[in-house]
This record gives structure tokens, C-alpha cells and sequence, in this order.
């Protein structure tokens, strides 16, 4: 009895001792986690600033706001030193401000009192002037270069198939098969895997590891139609011993070619689709703009005189 008081006593400290270590991992775990949540926090908080500083400088098509930031953290709000200097300097920074504030990138403060004015003249939003982009000259006031209903059309119709095609090609990235081709033949599309294999873009033929062993080169010439040098090519690569490896290298490369590609067609595609909507704000502005001139036209006095009686 007294032994096997002492193996339940010595059990009892085994099970103890394991739920302290236990409880000491999970302590240690929550700490590392909680620490890799603070880490986590701080970068995202310092990519927050830099993001929000480089839209700044984007869009005010400087980086003196950040440099005048900088300077007054350096060396205080006072203003000293020569006069003009400083008048010069709050000129810019005004200009600087109405580009953030409005999007024109106008290149002077004289372009911008003059927009000011062409604006309340006209009845327009300054904003609606940002969003006309490069159809809107600044240094003339005037539209230039409007595109026609059937250019806008065609961008709208080019942007719709380069959409499916970044689709298809996303959808494509996360496929397991290697894309291949038998060298020296016809070109045929290839979706090859480890245990089998689709011949064509339309994926309608199907050769396996199965097939390859139970079927003769006659028959899966007539079932896939396509030449016997291929079939076997293929059937030899489903008994290569590198055959899963050589797959994955492949759809490695594939994929990394095509995250590539993806990132260059939505660069573009997002280029071009601000310059379609940049192009239909322009159309509505020109619209808008010849309203108020036949108006303006309308409501002129007439100058020819009455006809004597």
C-alpha cells in the first residue's frame, strides 16, 4: 500500500509539474504574442505617416511642406531673416496648400488667383476643374483636347477585356498545373500535373498516368488527338522520378511571371481608367460651358436697329 501511495504521490507532482509548464508556455506564448501585436501596431502607425506624407508630396507636387514641417521643428515658428525670403516662402507655402486642398497642379499663385476668378465667373466647382485632369490647361483656362463619345467608347471597351484578362490570369496563378508545350511540335497548351494531363485551352482531352500505362500510343493518338511523338513525350514525363518537382518549379516561375504581369496590366488599367473618367468629367464641363455661352448669347442685346417705318 505504501507503494502505491508513493507512485499516486509521485504521479499527482508529474501532473502538477506538467500543468505549471504548461501554464508557463501559454504565459510565454500571450507575452509573445502580445509583443508581436505592438510591433505589428507601431509599423502599421509609421506606414500610416509615410503614406499620408507621400500623398502629400505627390499631390502638391513638392516636398516643401515637409521640409518647412522639418524646419520648424528645427528651429522654431519664429520667423526671422530676410523679409522677401520670408514673404516668398508663405507665398509657397499657399501654393502648395491650394494643390492639396484642390488637386490643380497650377505652377504659380497668379494661375491660381486666376482660376479663382474664371471659376466664379463661369459658375464652376474647382474641383470639377481637378477632375478634368489634363483636358482642363490651367495656364489658358480653357478645355483642350476632349475626347469624342467613340474614344471614350473605345477605352471603356478596352478597359472591360484588359479586366477579364488580369482575371483570367489571376485565376490561372492560383492553378497547380505547369503550362507547358512539347518541344518541337505543334505548340498544343500543355496543363501538366504530377498524375495527369488537359491538351488544349479548351481543356478537352485528358491524359493520365493510367492511361499511359493500360492504353497503347495508337489508341490515346485517336483519344487526344494528338501526334504519337507527343504521347509519348508526355507519358515519359508522367515516369520521370523529378516529375513532381520539375511541376512545382515550373508553376513557381509561372506564377511568379505572372504576378508580374498582373502588376504591370492593373498599373496601366488604372491609369487609363482615371483618364476615361477625366475624359467624361471634360465632356460635361465642355457641356456645361456652352450652355452658359448660349445663354450669355441669348441674353445679349441685340445690336441691329429697327428698320425705318
Amino acid at each position: 500500500m505504501r507503494h502505491v501511495r508513493a507512485a499516486a504521490c509521485r504521479c499527482s507532482d508529474s501532473a502538477m509539474n506538467l500543468i505549471i509548464v504548461c501554464k508557463e508556455r501559454m504565459i510565454n506564448s500571450m507575452a509573445d504574442l502580445t509583443s508581436l501585436m505592438a510591433q505589428a501596431r507601431t509599423f502599421v502607425q509609421y506606414g500610416a505617416v509615410l503614406i499620408v506624407v507621400g500623398w502629400l508630396c505627390l499631390r502638391s507636387g513638392s516636398g516643401h511642406m515637409v521640409l518647412a514641417r522639418l524646419w520648424s521643428l528645427v528651429h522654431g515658428k519664429l520667423e526671422t531673416g530676410d523679409v522677401a525670403i520670408q514673404a516668398f516662402l508663405r507665398e509657397r507655402s499657399s501654393l502648395m496648400q491650394f494643390r492639396v486642398m484642390t488637386g490643380v497642379p497650377v505652377r504659380t499663385l497668379p494661375e491660381a488667383h486666376a482660376l479663382i476668378d474664371w471659376c466664379r465667373t463661369h459658375n464652376e466647382e474647382v474641383g470639377d476643374i481637378a477632375r478634368c485632369n489634363k483636358y482642363f490647361s490651367v495656364a489658358t483656362l480653357e478645355l483642350r483636347g476632349v475626347p469624342s463619345r467613340k474614344v471614350l467608347a473605345f477605352i471603356l471597351a478596352a478597359l472591360c477585356f484588359a479586366a477579364l484578362l488580369i482575371t483570367v490570369l489571376g485565376l490561372f496563378s492560383v492553378s497547380s498545373r505547369a503550362l507547358v508545350s512539347v518541344k518541337g511540335g505543334d505548340g498544343t497548351p500543355i496543363f501538366m500535373a504530377a498524375s495527369d494531363a488537359y491538351i488544349g485551352w479548351a481543356l478537352s482531352h485528358r491524359l493520365s498516368v493510367a492511361d499511359c500505362a493500360g492504353k497503347s500510343t495508337e489508341d490515346l493518338v485517336r483519344s487526344i488527338r494528338q501526334p504519337a511523338r507527343d504521347v509519348k513525350i508526355i507519358c515519359a514525363w508522367f515516369n520521370d522520378p523529378q516529375a513532381v518537382t520539375n511541376v512545382e518549379k515550373v508553376v513557381r516561375d509561372q506564377r511568379a511571371s505572372i504576378i508580374a504581369i498582373v502588376a504591370m496590366f492593373a498599373f496601366f488599367w488604372v491609369q487609363s481608367w482615371w483618364s476615361l473618367l477625366a475624359g467624361v468629367r471634360a465632356r460635361e464641363l465642355d457641356s456645361r460651358l456652352q450652355g452658359h455661352a448660349l445663354i450669355a448669347a441669348s441674353a445679349a442685346p441685340s445690336n441691329l436697329e429697327d428698320p425705318p417705318g
